[in-house]
């Protein structure tokens, strides 16, 4: 009884007991331990800059200043 308590309190330790009688130890186990070793994930975040003119359109974004180009340098 005092078992089922103590599961009820800690809603860490009831969600690993569900993981177990689901999947089972070592399956459980092994996922994290896969998930622990994987490398993180680096978000890549956009600049304006980076889009398209078709995309910068579509969003609402002014068109991008035009760069000089070399051949017209008179």
């Amino acid at each position: 009884m005092n078992a089922i308590d103590d599961l009820e309190e800690n809603p860490l330790a009831t969600a690993v007991e569900r993981l177990f009688a689901t999947h089972g130890a070592w399956p459980t186990l092994r996922a994290v331990m896969v998930r622990m070793l994987r490398r993180p994930v680096r978000v890549r975040t956009l600049v304006p800059g980076d889009l398209s003119e078709h995309l910068r359109r579509d969003i609402g974004l002014a068109r991008a200043p035009q760069g000089r180009k070399y051949w017209e340098l008179r």
